[in-house]
This record gives C-alpha cells, sequence and structure tokens, in this order.
C-alpha cells in the first residue's frame, strides 16, 4: 500500500505538478530541469551507496525512503526556494533508488 502511495505522490508532484510549479512559481523549465537533474544525481549516489554499502535493515529502509518525497511535495507547497527544491529532489532519488534496489533484492 505505501508502494502505491509514494508512486501515485511521486506521479503527481513530480511528473505532473513539477513543470506547471516551475512555470508559475520559479524560472521556467530551466528550474525544473535543475530539480531533475538534482533527482538523477540523487539516483546515482544511491546506485553507487547500494552497490558499496548493500542495505541490512531493509523494513527500517522501506519506510524511511518515502520521507524525501513527502519533503519535495512540502517544499513545493511552501514556496521553497529553488536551491530547497533540488536538494530535496537529491535525497528523493537517492531514497527512491535505494527502495527499489532494497525492494527488487
Amino acid at each position: 500500500m505505501v508502494n502505491a502511495l509514494m508512486s501515485a505522490c511521486w506521479a503527481a508532484g513530480v511528473s505532473v505538478l513539477g513543470p506547471i510549479y516551475a512555470t508559475r512559481y520559479l524560472d521556467g523549465a530551466m528550474s525544473w530541469g535543475l530539480v531533475t537533474s538534482a533527482i538523477g544525481i540523487g539516483l546515482a549516489c544511491g546506485s553507487i551507496t547500494s552497490l558499496l554499502s548493500p542495505p541490512t535493515r531493509v523494513g527500517r529502509l522501506m519506510r524511511l525512503t518515502p520521507i524525501p518525497v513527502a519533503l519535495l511535495l512540502i517544499d513545493m507547497a511552501t514556496g521553497a526556494p529553488l536551491l530547497a527544491l533540488a536538494s530535496a529532489g537529491a535525497l528523493t532519488g537517492a531514497g527512491g533508488t535505494l527502495r527499489l534496489i532494497a525492494w527488487t533484492s
């Protein structure tokens, strides 16, 4: 159930509302490109982290990794600056890939 909720929040927040948010409240596509690039960097860092140190407490990991997605959505809702959005995006990417690797392993 948590996976379904996290996927729905990801799809709604990042894929649909993110570009609209960037157009209305940030500098447009360039700003959202920076946030999605930070997500990609987080994905790479999470993959490398999982490769070097495989997760041992999978239950705890599965409970904690949705928090960065919520942080990104909260930052968007409160009108946080671009740097905060990019930081939350990097954490979102890292948490998402750690969750995916633990889930498929």
